[in-house]
């Protein structure tokens, strides 16, 4: 007779009747607790659901709102009246809609004409800072 030890057999058993015992708890159906059992409620007195609503038609799509010569950015999203930035994309599409230039070339106007207008601004700028400097001392 082979010598096995009383716990490895007494482990054994155990893993016999835990495997078994599940296989008894898959086999056995468990009902749980449904909405009929707690309201008492079932399909037949279920009031009719009204049909779904229809989609939204949808948007006319940016190329032909271009062509029907309509402003894009509020389409986009990008219409607010909050950053400068808007402020200079409006000024952009104005450009673009009342004087029927492609947007390329508003794009190449807006480029050459602001570096013009900044550098006139800080000329007159450094004048009055060079007036306001005038009567103060260097401090070394």
């Amino acid at each position: 007779m082979l010598s096995v030890p009383r716990v490895a057999l007494r482990r054994g058993t155990i893993a016999v009747e835990v495997a078994s015992r599940a296989a008894i708890y898959r086999a056995q159906q468990v009902r749980c607790i449904s909405a009929k059992d707690v309201f008492n409620y079932t399909a037949q007195t279920a009031p009719d659901i009204p049909a779904m609503p229809l989609p939204p038609p949808p948007a006319r799509s940016i190329e032909e709102m271009v062509e029907a010569g309509e402003s894009v950015l509020g389409e986009l999203g990008l219409l607010s009246w909050w950053k400068p930035s808007s402020y200079f994309r409006m000024a952009l599409e104005g450009i673009h809609m009342h004087a029927d230039i492609p947007w390329w070339a508003t794009i190449v106007c807006a480029n050459k004409s602001i570096p013009p207008t900044f550098a006139q601004l800080k000329e007159q700028d450094l004048q009055q800072f060079k007036k306001a400097g005038r009567g103060k001392p260097i401090n070394n």
